[in-house]
């Protein structure tokens, strides 16, 4: 698992999928506030 965090939920995913490399369809996306 990989922990991304941002300002915003949509920022954070954003940031992980950029850096993963990754189209968003490919992501688990869970999140934990």
């Amino acid at each position: 698992m990989v922990l991304f965090t941002g300002s915003t939920v949509e920022e954070a995913i954003q940031k992980g999928l950029k850096e993963l490399d990754i189209p968003r369809m490919k992501a688990h996306i869970k999140v934990v506030s």
